[in-house]
């Protein structure tokens, strides 16, 4: 069989058709990827949404520890510091009755803080 003309018009739109073919093909395929990509980011809007939903939860619910810990720091340090002075007071004059502990204490009511 020979090949048709270029000059030919059937041939021209026969040509014409099959690039439109190739193009719309393309395009839909472009078009799919484009929608698979959208799809994905609104999924990973959804995801780090979720995940700075639950990080401000787990911040509110962490706040009051380092205020707890620096309470409990405070009272061991006023504690100790009474121990000492009750000690100071209680003291007979040949010695203490009992071992002052108030210097561990103060220790670790400032390691705690």
């Amino acid at each position: 069989m020979t090949e048709p003309s270029p000059n030919d018009p059937a041939a021209v739109a026969i040509e014409l058709e099959h690039i439109r073919r190739t193009i719309e093909v393309g395009f839909t395929r472009t078009d799919g990827a484009l929608a698979l990509l959208v799809q994905r980011h609104d999924q990973s809007d959804e995801t780090q949404k979720e995940h700075a939903r639950r990080l401000d939860a787990l911040e509110r619910a962490r706040w009051p520890l380092p205020s707890v810990a620096a309470l409990v720091a405070l009272c061991g340090l006023l504690l100790s510091l009474w121990q000492l002075t009750a000690d100071d007071m209680a003291t007979p004059p040949y010695g203490r009755s009992r071992p002052c502990g108030g210097a561990f204490v103060i220790t670790g009511a400032l390691l705690a803080l």
